[in-house]
């Protein structure tokens, strides 16, 4: 037979015996009950020296309002580019984002150098033709006086001449015609040597005249140039590098939504480029599309291929655009990436890229609240009201949402709605933010 170790039974304290304790003890109860009074009264002065956060409220009031969401978007047009067809210097002919037509004269190259140096081998070139034309007059007048000379004397001889036939002088008539014809042979020499002379002297001139055209004719393609649109649109100076990885054919076929990063570079007026530089672009208002990101929340939104009213808050204005294409990104569908065609590109969104879109998903009655006041409560949605400087919960119904806004029902007429209730706690005080 096994021994069973049985436990002690657990002896309690007798109440009288407590009692008697801790009316032996009382003075270090009553110590405790005053250590937990002060701390709690320090607890409240704590609270009033520190004020209370402030936050700012937004005024319930119904009505019929546009529905939008809100996202972060990129624009891309048709944009082309136009390079210098020579070195030098521009100057510009049209403002920044001035409407162009096709045809216009938008900027001027001037070479200076080139034209300084062409200027300089035009005005040797006219030197030479001027001593050319000199040496011709001079060398002319010569040829005169020697011809005149020759032609003296041929008189001479033919008086000389005359004079033997009338006195029947027959050597001497041999001697004067041997004479004259030497004579008419060197006048025959002048005339061939100043034929010769003049040829030469021509085609010079010639040479010299074409070479001189030619250096004209490069002064005037090479120095001064005029750059002319090829196309309606707007001009602009200003490029990111992304004009030829962002064209509208490019993103349609295959959406770049993570584009390099851009480098931005403004061109001058009065400026030195190299042939093949960048001098200006020109965007076309027509074909333009807006890429954006949104929230997984919102596909519903967008199931439809509608055109939609598109508002630019920054720039204060608005298009209309139909969906072209719609894309589910990431794991359990985070984001909805969306492609639309505007029907036109305002001049306020010259030159495109970067912007804040909200599309128009309709009209509805109720409340318009940015999304950052709703809160979930017990499983409960709504928002924070303020009555007597403290946070008062109150429930309401959503009627749409977005990530940035909601329209919601169930809120009294005019009264203060917490805008950011992220951190705010039922019944804490808080201060109005003027």
């Amino acid at each position: 037979m096994e021994n069973k170790i049985t436990p002690f039974p657990k002896q309690r304290m007798p109440k009288r015996r407590l009692w008697r304790r801790i009316k032996k003890n009382y003075k270090y109860f009553l110590l405790i009950l005053l250590a937990i009074i002060l701390i709690f009264e320090f607890t409240k002065q704590i609270k009033d020296i520190f004020p209370p956060p402030e936050v700012e409220v937004i005024q319930a009031y119904y009505s019929k309002k546009p529905f939008l969401i809100t996202f972060p978007a990129m624009i891309v047009a048709s944009e082309k580019i136009y390079t210098a067809p020579i070195e030098g210097n521009i100057y510009f002919l049209k403002l920044e984002g001035e409407a162009v037509e096709k045809g216009d004269e938008l900027v001027e190259i001037n070479n200076t150098a080139l034209e300084k140096l062409l200027t300089g081998k035009i005005e040797e070139k006219e030197e030479e033709i001027l001593t050319l034309k000199q040496e011709q007059k001079k060398q002319e007048q010569n040829w005169a006086t020697e011809e005149e000379a020759l032609n003296l004397e041929i008189k001479k001889c033919l008086d000389a001449l005359y004079k033997v036939l009338v006195n029947l002088e027959e050597e001497k008539k041999n001697k004067l015609q041997q004479k004259l014809s030497d004579i008419e042979q060197k006048k025959k020499e002048l005339v061939k040597k100043r034929e010769e002379f003049n040829q030469h002297i021509s085609q010079k001139l010639n040479q010299y005249k074409i070479e001189k055209e030619a250096l004209e004719e490069r002064l005037k393609r090479e120095c001064t140039q005029k750059v002319v649109s090829g196309e309606d649109g707007r001009i602009s100076y200003t490029s990111d590098g992304l004009e030829r990885v962002l064209t509208v054919e490019k993103v349609l076929l295959a959406p770049v939504w993570n584009p390099p990063s851009p480098k931005e570079f403004i061109r001058k007026s009065g400026d030195k480029v190299k042939v093949g530089g960048f001098i200006f672009k020109i965007i076309s208002p027509q074909n333009a599309i807006l890429l954006g990101r949104t929230g997984a929340e919102e596909l519903k939104y967008f199931k439809n291929q509608i055109e939609r009213e598109i508002f630019f808050p920054e720039k204060s204005l608005s298009v209309m655009g139909q969906l072209q294409k719609l894309f589910i990104r990431g794991y359990n569908q985070k984001s909805v990436e969306l492609i639309f065609v505007l029907s036109q590109l305002p001049e306020k969104l010259y030159p495109p890229r970067k912007v804040i879109a909200q599309v128009k998903i309709g009209e509805f009655s109720g409340v318009l609240l940015p999304h950052s006041s709703l809160v979930r409560n017990n499983k409960r949605r709504g928002v924070y009201l303020v009555k007597e400087e403290r946070a008062s919960f109150l429930e309401v119904k959503v009627k749409e949402e977005s990530s940035r806004e909601v329209i919601v029902e169930g809120l009294p007429e005019g009264v203060l709605i917490i805008k950011d209730a992220r951190g705010i706690k039922e019944g804490e005080k808080v201060k109005l933010k003027i």
